[in-house]
């Protein structure tokens, strides 16, 4: 309860929300956009529990149109089981949902109209968020999906530059058939946005990724090693370039055909850390 309650003093109605409140209350259709609010209500507060219970830090629970956004400086830097936990919370809650309505309407409890626009919402909410365009729950399984077999960096600018692909596709298909979809041009618009500063921010975010390593938290355990082959020529930066999710990595260094020299993980990070930026492996040998 500790966790719970300050959790409610986080969310917040994103601007696009009161966007695309004033037309649904001009038109008299207020009442659909209140059950709107509850099921993305209900699918944030999903994440948001889940990333509690791993004692995340929640920075805010953002109400948008089509679902939510919870903010947390946790991406790359906690372990993938928690990632896809938080992750898959939100969709799961639109299954028990969906179970909730129908017994509802079965007793009765529910009209026939409200059934179905409950079920429509319910399950509109739940396929757009599987989506796999970040920062979409989709987006976010994809890039889970994409680190278990690559390194964090690639696997995180690859989720990026496919989501923006798909999107794309997405958003001409729109224009293909729905070209004056209002709800739809605000969330695609926003989507572009978010894609846009992630990808300025990549470097960012790497680094986090980097010092959640430096600090252990990122669930990299004793046994799940990974070897990593670089040359000697290869500067810091390009080497840690090529450091997974969940693994610890010994490096090996090689020049002229042979072994120079092994390097553990965290004596590499030390070294990108309080070194110079262009440190080569080379340098680290002398």
């Amino acid at each position: 309860m500790s966790k719970i309650l300050p959790l409610f003093m986080k969310v917040k109605i994103h601007p696009l929300f009161w966007l695309v409140a004033v037309p649904a209350v001009l038109t008299a259709r207020f009442y659909e956009l209140i059950l709107l609010f509850l099921l993305v209500f209900i699918h944030e507060w999903g994440h948001a529990l889940a990333a509690s219970f791993f004692s995340w830090r929640v920075k805010a629970i953002l109400i948008l149109p089509f679902g939510g956004l919870v903010e947390t400086d946790e991406f790359g830097s906690r372990p993938i089981r928690q990632e896809a936990l938080v992750a898959l919370a939100g969709p799961l809650q639109h299954l028990w949902l969906g179970g909730l309505f129908l017994v509802l309407h079965r007793f009765s409890l529910l009209s026939d109209a409200d059934h179905a626009l409950l079920q429509k919402y319910n399950w509109m909410i739940f396929f757009f968020n599987c989506l796999p365009v970040y920062p979409l729950d989709g987006g976010k399984i994809f890039y889970l999906a994409a680190a278990l077999v690559s390194p964090f960096f690639t696997a995180f600018k690859r989720t990026l530059v496919s989501s923006f692909v798909i999107l794309t596709i997405l958003f001409a298909a729109m224009l293909f058939f729905a070209p004056y979809h209002f709800n739809g041009w605000v969330i695609a618009l926003f989507l572009y946005a978010v894609l846009w500063r992630t990808w300025k921010n990549r470097n960012y975010i790497f680094l986090r990724f980097l010092l959640a390593k430096y600090a252990g938290a990122d669930g990299a355990k004793i046994g799940r090693e990974k070897g990593i082959t670089a040359k000697a020529s290869e500067n810091m930066r390009a080497v840690l370039e090529k450091f997974h999710l969940g693994f610890r990595h010994t490096v090996i260094v090689k020049g002229n055909g042979e072994v120079l020299g092994t390097f553990g993980e965290r004596e590499l990070l030390e070294a990108f850390f309080t070194g110079p930026f262009r440190k080569t492996l080379k340098d680290m040998l002398k």
